[in-house]
């Protein structure tokens, strides 16, 4: 797999252009720097979702010198839930990024809340995606929307599994408490003073 991610980004080099890039669902666990390497332009979005990235991946994207520019990173459905630290760290050298996206990641609660506190910083900010695959209780949910509602620029927030991850017997079921909860945390942010967020 190294060789073959060389020979991948020794291929998009030649793309000296290269504004936009989406791996997503291809394995390179240990690989992204290899690949990382070779890119020579300033790319505004990757796309590594469900590409089993580890922890040397991770640190991997954090060195390269093209983060400063992105613009867009997708990191959804990687098992990242011990590496809440390489992530906040990302976050910190992300100074233009509108577009952030950790769902589906494993992460426990604390280091989604975490997470979204880093974003505070991001002066660009506009759509975060911080989904679990189960939804999070109440008291949770209200504790990352007051995060959430100090992020001045963010427009919308992507917070809530789909609807069949909600209880109940059957999917109908599971759509009325999907969208009574989506209901409950607009109420919130409206209380907060942040009816402009778009919660999902």
């Amino acid at each position: 797999m190294p060789t073959a991610a060389a020979h991948i980004g020794r291929l998009l080099g030649c793309f000296k252009n290269l504004k936009k890039l989406s791996l997503s669902s291809c394995t390179l666990r240990d690989c992204l720097e290899t690949l990382l390497l070779h890119l020579k332009g300033p790319l505004l979005y990757l796309n590594l979702r469900d590409c089993r990235l580890s922890s040397s991946d991770l640190r991997a994207i954090l060195t390269w010198q093209g983060l400063t520019t992105l613009r867009e990173l997708n990191l959804s459905r990687n098992s990242l839930g011990a590496l809440s630290g390489l992530i906040t760290c990302l976050l910190e050298r992300m100074q233009h990024i509108s577009c952030f996206s950790v769902s589906y990641c494993s992460l426990p609660l604390e280091s989604v809340r975490d997470i979204v506190r880093h974003c505070m910083d991001c002066s660009s900010l506009k759509v975060l995606c911080v989904q679990s695959f189960i939804p999070p209780p109440l008291h949770e949910l209200r504790g990352i929307l007051e995060d959430c509602a100090n992020i001045p620029t963010l427009q919308k927030c992507l917070l809530l599994p789909e609807a069949y991850a909600f209880p109940g017997t059957h999917i109908s079921q599971r759509a009325d408490n999907h969208g009574r909860t989506v209901l409950q945390c607009a109420d919130y942010l409206y209380q907060l003073g942040r009816s402009d967020i778009d919660i999902e």
